[in-house]
């Protein structure tokens, strides 16, 4: 096997230990032309360290994380050429340019310098020809030759110990200098032991989130994806998954978040004549990347097979009855108008009938006695004061008991319009517990999600929707407590499972006084990352707003993927959460879409290395899939 690459040879000049929890150790190449475009970031060089002995050589392995071409006619810094002659500086750029077309080694003016760290391994070269790669414990020497590796012993750095098939894996990037390198992850550490993408607008975050759920899920592995999609927008990212898949379904949390709302309804409850209408409202509202678009009708035929096929559904609590946030958000439309003085009132009234978690069912009892209050405030122009604790003291006596006869508030003209409103919305929702409910294949419950991710012959993907963020939130909580509290029963920690929370700042906000859809989305996340391994259950989050988020759980993966932070508040949140240098997370800066800086400390064959890595455009995968059909 051959180790190195003839040329370009370098030295290693210097070690710097001073101002990184690395060394940085500087080496120091001949220029020319055509090595600037070989020496490139995340280049892999062996350097001879003091491990060498009689029996073999030792080479540390080291990464380059900065590369430029200097011109010391022009001084050893900006501050030199800032200081010097203007005139001089001039001619002397002017003669350097031709030093920079150069095709051999010659000029010694000219350098390529790099700085590279240590990757922790070194590779042994017996004097029999074998070798070995193990971990170092030692350091390069300065003043030896430093060679680049040739992409057959970088495959071997890269993916140690995920090569032979021992551990199943999955091969969804390449290293950015080398396409011919495929990057290895370990499906098991990187599910279990979480993952994280964070990137700026515009860095290809859902891109990147639907090719790397398209690799979990096209493996002989029964891995299983929960996405709760804030932002409605993974259909059209993922749905060559949810269309080839046997278990992969879009889940609506209440009638008016189902894609192609009104018309999608009447095809869940088995009207076969509103199947094209529902698809074309489905396809109109699809968020569709700019070369998609003109696949829209290819999108149309799809839709219209996932809704034949029983693919979008509706969450059911296995109650006729409304949910709570259900029921709060059409009463709370019904009280849009001028309020006046009765307006915290009436909102008080609502907090005080309808608590709760938001995806539960409303109890009968309390849709009755919402619409007896309702009804009594119509009828004595009276509303009870809510917004006076229950049993609180006065200067002479305790607060009456809260009853009818307690109706102390007067309602404006405005404000009993606005309940008669609601009073009409109530009576609908009365009448409404006596409507057939939709087929059982067109819902799925709480079990029902539970017992498709625990189905160990098959992956499965949920695509969890709602238009109302609470719902999401709650949603979200449910699920991760029942498939934890499920797991612990049961004793079983497969198949693996990851929670994919996109817009993660939603669910994991910083701060105390949170809103309780808030505080319960947050307390699940905070169980996935601290306990959910022990249960084969995994979380991954994804941001662009990554100072929003709770640094307890953001510190929990083990895995992360980053693209441009050009905020540096963003990128210090990143570096204290991870111990990365905030020199390595700039080197993202220059990134292109497609590109990210892969860092983990158990699913790569290379930990604790940052690793520069070009993903396939998830664009080109789904418009393959959709000309084929």
């Amino acid at each position: 096997m051959k180790y190195f690459k003839d040329k370009p040879k370098g030295v290693v000049v210097s070690m710097d230990s001073e101002n990184s929890s690395d060394n940085v150790y500087s080496v120091w190449f001949d220029y020319t032309k055509s090595y600037v475009l070989e020496i490139k970031v995340g280049s892999f060089i062996a350097v001879r360290n003091f491990n060498s002995s009689g029996s073999g050589t030792s080479f540390s392995i080291l990464e380059v994380v900065s590369v430029f071409p200097k011109h010391y006619a022009l001084g050893s810094s900006a501050k030199d050429t800032e200081r010097a002659f203007p005139g001089f500086v001039v001619e002397a750029a002017r003669n350097a340019k031709v030093d920079w077309e150069q095709d051999e080694p010659i000029e010694q003016t000219t350098k390529i310098k790099a700085e590279t760290i240590s990757t922790g391994l070194q590779l042994v070269i017996q004097n029999s020809g074998s070798s070995k790669l193990e971990n170092d414990d030692s350091l390069p020497m300065i003043g030896e030759d430093a060679h680049l590796l040739t992409d057959e012993q970088v495959n071997m750095i890269v993916n140690r110990g995920l090569i032979d098939g021992s551990v199943k894996t999955i091969s969804p990037c390449n290293l950015i200098l080398n396409k011919d390198v495929s990057v290895k992850l370990s499906t098991e550490d990187l599910l279990k032991t979480h993952f994280g993408i964070f990137g700026f607008t515009g860095a290809g975050k859902s891109n990147l989130l639907s090719e790397l759920m398209a690799n979990l899920l096209q493996t002989t592995e029964p891995n299983k994806v929960v996405l709760f999609d804030f932002m409605t927008e993974y259909l059209a990212l993922v749905i060559d998954l949810v269309h080839s898949l046997d278990d992969a379904y879009i889940l609506s949390l209440s009638e008016d978040s189902l894609p192609g709302s009104i018309a999608t309804e009447a095809v869940l409850r088995g009207d076969t004549t509103k199947v094209a209408e529902a698809a074309e409202s489905i396809v109109k509202t699809l968020l569709l990347p700019k070369e998609l678009i003109p696949l829209r009708e290819k999108y149309k035929k799809i839709v219209i097979e996932l809704l034949q096929k029983n693919k979008i559904r509706l969450f059911s609590t296995g109650s006729d009855m409304p949910s709570v946030s259900d029921l709060k958000a059409k009463l709370y439309d019904c009280i849009k108008g001028n309020l006046g003085g009765s307006e915290p009132h009436v909102k008080k009234m609502l907090e005080h009938h309808l608590i709760g978690s938001g995806v539960a069912s409303t109890s009968e009892d309390v849709l009755k006695n919402l619409k007896a209050d309702v009804d009594q405030a119509i009828l004595q122009d009276k509303l009870i004061d809510y917004t006076r604790p229950a049993g609180q003291a006065t200067q002479s006596s305790l607060a009456p008991a809260r009853t009818s006869a307690n109706r102390t508030i007067a309602v404006t003209t405005t404000a009993k319009n606005c309940l008669i409103n609601m009073q009409t919305e109530l009576e609908k929702y009365v009448n409404r517990t006596k409507v057939d409910p939709l087929p059982e294949n067109a819902c799925l419950s709480l079990s029902q999600v539970q017992a498709i991710l625990s189905k160990t012959d098959k992956p499965s993907i949920l695509i969890v929707q709602s238009n109302r963020g609470d719902d999401l939130r709650n949603f979200s909580s449910d699920l991760v407590n029942y498939a934890c509290g499920s797991r612990r029963i049961t004793g079983r920690i497969s198949p693996h499972v990851v929670f994919v929370y996109d817009e993660a700042d939603e669910f994991i906000p910083q701060g105390s006084n949170l809103d309780d859809s808030y505080v319960a989305s947050k307390a699940a996340c905070t169980l996935l990352a601290r306990r959910g391994r022990k249960f084969g259950l995994g979380l991954g989050i994804a941001t662009q707003r990554v100072a929003y988020l709770d640094t307890s759980i953001l510190s929990q993966p083990h895995t992360f993927l980053l693209s441009k932070l050009p905020r540096e508040y963003d990128r210090r949140v990143i570096g204290d959460a991870f111990g990365a240098s905030d020199d390595m997370l700039k080197r993202t800066l220059s990134f292109k879409k497609g590109q990210w800086l892969l860092f983990s400390y158990d699913a790569t064959g290379l930990t604790n290395v940052p690793l520069p890595v070009q993903f396939p455009n998830a664009n080109d995968r789904i418009k393959r899939y959709l000309e084929n059909k």
